[in-house]
């Protein structure tokens, strides 16, 4: 059910005149439109069609994809936020050795 917008309205005495019919959003359906084809295919890859949101039918959406590929970049994720933080950590023990290589002190080697 689509929504319909009141016509220009025009001013009455300088006051608006109130529209002919008023939209309830109550009423709106909000549920996307989908063709037979892309519902078969949810009902078949998901078993319902309750989804939020809703998968396209393209198999390169993430959202169709199987549970140990969502698993791997999650994991992939997880490993490079782990190495960004161990690799700027990493270097700390190698500041004293810096420092008698290069003959001054450990801050101003860090």
């Amino acid at each position: 059910m689509a929504a319909t917008v009141p016509q220009q309205q025009q001013p009455i005495d300088g006051h608006l005149k109130a529209p002919e019919a008023a939209v309830h959003l109550e009423k709106i359906s909000f549920e996307p439109q989908i063709r037979a084809a892309h519902r078969e295919y949810l009902s078949i890859r998901n078993r319902t069609l309750e989804l939020r949101p809703l998968p396209s039918a393209c198999p390169d959406d993430p959202l169709n994809w199987p549970t140990w590929k969502k698993n791997t970049q999650n994991l992939m994720v997880a490993f490079h936020a782990m190495m960004t933080t161990s690799t700027a950590a990493g270097i700390i023990p190698g500041f004293v050795d810096f420092a008698k290589q290069y003959e001054t002190f450990v801050p101003e080697a860090s």
